[in-house]
């Protein structure tokens, strides 16, 4: 280890490692956590190497990835080591006569690694339960990556419970420390559980210190009583990452979400406005040009029944400040706001027809799609694809009406729908960035939209947006709808905050459907 330099985080994972019963890592991308798992493993090599450790990730493929960022830090120092096999007789010849505990007895070494300084760890995943093969392992310590990224809370702790032994307590506390180590960057999804399994270790830690826990883990930070929270920011170790990587990361985030990816901050979305990123600023006139691609973002909801239109937009249509090289940048013309009750087919007619519903507006030179030359993508709610009993779908009905009209039609839906959160970032993101580059430009006649952005809040949970019924006694309840429609088509165009071009496909109409012809 002689002329590496640590991170202040790394130097005190290591310090942590040796003190702490849990010790947690969260922190931006890249930060260099892992290279406390190195450490780790180079500190056990020097004194527990009679126990066997363990190391786990959700997937296989996360443990595959963990190994490669792992290899070449131990390759420096010059450890070797074998997969999947005995060790060689030499190694355990030189274990013997320098008096190296040797690692317990094992007729097979599946999935296990077995270093040259005795220490040998097990490998595992936590994807559907197959953690309980090992029910009735010990290991003198564990290592969980990317716990924020997938893996149930039963199976982190049903694997953090084997870091024990059976040797009794005072040789234990003599010889042995059985630390668990968690690491992973902060979860994006709201409702995770390690918010509240964080919360009940922060009122543990503040009932020792006999004060109030803190919601920013205040004492978990301090490493107060038996656990530990380490922060880490992508910015500790950006002398390791790309030229441009956290500045190119905080251009296409929005401030939440660069927070967490980048900074490590962890925190569920703060209660208020769910559109924060909105502002007079992304208004400027959006023009229509029926030779250009157009976007057709749809919530299937009958009442209100809505449709939101936009375009691809070139340097020189939007204020030249936002200009950055690789960001495409998006301006929504028109839209579709229907009081009153359309079913898909109805919506799809309208859209065809030229139709805006009760309080839609579109500019002069809006025709509907029976008119447009240029190609046509719908983005909407992947759920409204699902097989009825009798019938076709929403997606096959709207797919029958705009094929019939349009030659190049095509859908670019997911699989499923993104979190909530997921979508309302996103379209952040675009609104204004972390870097405040704007993207995403409304015309001042999409009335409806806008209400949208400024007038949705998140609900108690702060998971989902706030849902408002017609008894209510305001028009609150045609609120959010348009909003959750361009928010599908932001999330497929930009998804993960990276510009991309949309995954399209022919969607797969009902051959044998009949449309009736709209009243």
């Amino acid at each position: 280890m002689r002329g590496w330099k640590l991170h202040a985080h790394q130097q005190l994972s290591i310090l942590a490692h040796q003190r702490y019963d849990t010790v947690i890592e969260v922190g931006g991308l890249g930060s260099g956590k892992t290279v406390g798992l190195a450490l780790w493993l180079l500190d056990r090599m020097r004194w527990d190497t009679g126990q066997e450790h363990a190391l786990f990730a959700h997937t296989n493929g996360q443990l595959q990835q963990v190994l490669q960022r792992l290899s070449p830090v131990l390759g420096e120092v010059g450890i070797k080591w074998v997969f999947n096999c005995r060790p060689p007789t030499e190694w355990i010849e030189q274990w013997k006569a320098r008096g190296i505990a040797l690692p317990p007895h094992r007729d097979r070494f599946t999935n296990a690694i077995t270093f040259e300084a005795g220490l040998r760890l097990q490998l595992g995943t936590l994807f559907n339960r197959a953690y309980e093969q090992w029910k009735s392992a010990e290991w003198g310590s564990v290592a969980i990556e990317e716990f924020t990224a997938g893996p149930e809370q039963q199976a982190v702790e049903w694997v953090m419970d084997r870091a024990r032994c059976g040797m009794g307590k005072e040789f234990c506390r003599e010889h042995h420390r059985h630390t668990k180590m968690l690491k992973g960057n902060p979860a994006e999804d709201d409702g995770h559980w390690y918010f509240d399994w964080l919360w009940t270790l922060e009122k543990h830690a503040a009932s020792i210190a006999g004060e109030e826990p803190s919601e920013h883990y205040a004492h978990l930070y301090r490493g107060v009583g038996p656990v530990i929270l380490i922060p880490s920011r992508s910015s500790d170790n950006e002398d390791n990452l790309a030229d441009g990587y956290i500045e190119n990361q905080r251009s296409r985030l929005d401030d939440e979400t660069a927070k967490r990816r980048l900074d490590g901050i962890i925190s569920r979305t703060a209660s208020g406005r769910a559109y924060n990123a909105f502002s007079r600023a992304n208004e400027i006139e959006v023009a229509y040009d029926p030779s250009r691609t157009l976007y057709v973002a749809l919530d299937f909801n009958i009442n209100p029944a809505v449709a939101v239109f936009s375009h691809p937009l070139n340097p020189g249509e939007y204020p030249g400040e936002h200009n950055r090289p690789g960001v495409k940048h998006v301006g929504v013309f028109g839209e579709v706001h229907h009081v009153g009750g359309w079913d898909a087919h109805q919506l799809a007619s309208a859209i065809v027809s030229g139709e805006t519903g009760t309080n839609g507006s579109v500019p002069s030179n809006w025709k509907g799609l029976r008119e447009h030359k240029g190609p046509v993508v719908a983005f909407g709610d992947a759920t409204a694809r699902a097989k009825l009993m009798s019938g076709p779908n929403s997606w096959q009905i709207v797919t029958e009406v705009m094929r019939s009209s349009v030659s190049k039609f095509s859908v670019a839906i997911g699989k499923t729908n993104p979190l909530v959160q997921m979508r309302v970032r996103a379209l952040n993101a675009r609104l204004c960035s972390a870097t405040g580059v704007r993207s995403l430009w409304i015309d001042p006649r999409v009335e409806e939209l806008i209400a949208d952005f400024n007038t949705n809040v998140w609900d108690k949970k702060g998971t989902d947006i706030q849902k408002y019924g017609e008894r209510g006694g305001s028009r609150m309840w045609r609120r959010t709808h348009e909003a959750d429609a361009l928010g599908y088509e932001v999330s497929e165009l930009f998804p993960m905050g990276r510009d991309s071009e949309p995954v399209t496909s022919k969607f797969v109409a009902n051959p044998t459907l009949k449309i009736p012809e709209m009243r």
